[in-house]
C-alpha cells in the first residue's frame, strides 16, 4: 500500500505490519506497545502513532475556516 494523505483513512493493521516486518522490524514491540490501549487494540491510535513516526506528512491536518459573520462583516 502506498501511504498517502487520499489513503490516510484507508490504512489497515496488516499494512502497517507488513511495513514494519519489511522496512523497520526492530520497532515491532513500540508498535505493539502504542496500538494497545487498556489492553485492547485501538486502530485509531495505532494509525496516528504510525503515521506520526514513519509518515508525518500524510496526517490530515485541520483545515482553516472562515467565520461567516466574518465575511458578512467584511463585505
Amino acid at each position: 500500500m502506498d501511504f498517502t494523505k487520499e489513503n490516510y483513512k484507508k490504512i489497515k493493521l496488516e499494512d502497517m505490519i507488513a511495513y514494519i516486518e519489511k522496512k523497520a522490524p526492530k520497532d515491532k514491540e513500540w508498535f505493539k506497545s502504542v496500538a494497545m490501549v487498556n489492553g485492547k487494540y485501538s486502530h485509531l491510535k495505532a494509525v496516528k502513532t504510525f503515521a506520526e513516526r514513519y509518515f508525518p506528512d500524510i496526517i490530515p491536518t485541520k483545515k482553516e475556516t472562515v467565520k461567516k459573520s466574518d465575511v458578512l462583516n467584511n463585505w
